[in-house]
C-alpha cells in the first residue's frame, strides 16, 4: 500500500500494482487476464513482468505481451506491449520493465481495468509463468 495525498490533505492507501500471477502458455496458447482494477484516479508510471524461467525471444516463432486498457467494459487500447523476439530476452526472476507505455491510456478513472495478454506469431514462443506488476501513482490534484 502507498501513502497518496487527496485534495482535503488527507492520507489514504492505495494498492500499488497487482503482483497478479499470470499461468504458463506454450506457443500458440493466447489468453487475457483481468490484473488490476483502479479505485481512485491514478497514473500508470511502469508497468514489469518477472517470470519464473528464462526466455529467449526469436524473429520467426514469437510472442508478446500486452497490457489493455478497459472502460465500462470496453477495451479502449493497450498500454504497453512486449514483443519476445530476436533480442528481447528474460532473465529467470529479472524484473522486466515491458517499455514505453502509450501516453494516451496512463490515466486510469476509477473502475478502469487492466488486463494482461499474451499473443503469438507463427507457432508461438512458450511464456513460463509469471508475475505482472503495474506502478501507479496519484494524478496530481490541481491538473
Amino acid at each position: 500500500m502507498a501513502k497518496l495525498a487527496n485534495p482535503l490533505g488527507e492520507d489514504k492507501d492505495l494498492p500499488i500494482g497487482p503482483e497478479c500471477r499470470f499461468a504458463a502458455a506454450t506457443g500458440t496458447t493466447n489468453f487475457e487476464v483481468a490484473i488490476w482494477t483502479a479505485i481512485y484516479p491514478t497514473v500508470v508510471e511502469q508497468v514489469k513482468v518477472v517470470l519464473d524461467a528464462a526466455v529467449t525471444g526469436v524473429d520467426t516463432n514469437t510472442a508478446s505481451l500486452v497490457v489493455n486498457v478497459y472502460r465500462g467494459g470496453t477495451k479502449l487500447g493497450a498500454l504497453v506491449t512486449y514483443d519476445f523476439t530476436s533480442g528481447n530476452d528474460a532473465a529467470q526472476f529479472e524484473s522486466l520493465d515491458l517499455g514505453a507505455l502509450d501516453p494516451d491510456y496512463l490515466s486510469l478513472q476509477p473502475g478502469d481495468v487492466l488486463t494482461l495478454a499474451k499473443t503469438h506469431g507463427g507457432t508461438g514462443l512458450d511464456l513460463p509463468a509469471g508475475v505482472v506488476i503495474v506502478d501507479v501513482r496519484e494524478p496530481h490534484w490541481n491538473e
